[in-house]
């Protein structure tokens, strides 16, 4: 029986993470060593932050911005902004600048055909 809260579970983890991760990484001017422990730093601020929100609006980029702020002043550490959200580069960078530096800020969305 694995116990998922044992430091080398999340050892394995971060390090299947980092190693599809590092390669983009290492193009930021970091080593392979830098960019994993990184993705180590990330992931153990994910686990400390609780839950991630997921934010996906389709109307208005300062709506999108407003809400972001909102779910910052409930508690929320951890935001992932979808990539269908109306302007999302723009809404990315006003979240960045207006949310205090520890709120950590992702992008992404799944796409499946099923």
């Amino acid at each position: 029986n694995k116990n998922r809260n044992s430091s080398s579970s999340s050892n394995n983890n971060t390090k299947d993470i980092g190693i599809s991760v590092s390669a983009s990484l290492v193009g930021a001017d970091l080593t392979e060593e830098e960019a994993l422990l990184k993705v180590e730093e990330t992931y153990q601020k994910l686990k400390g932050a609780g839950l991630l929100a997921i934010l996906r609006a389709k109307g208005s980029p300062e709506v999108a911005v407003e809400r972001a702020q909102e779910l910052v002043s409930l508690g929320c550490r951890a935001i992932e902004l979808t990539m269908d959200c109306t302007d999302w580069p723009w809404v990315l960078k006003e979240c960045r600048r207006l949310l205090p530096d520890d709120v950590l800020l992702g992008l992404g969305t799944v796409m499946d055909d099923t």
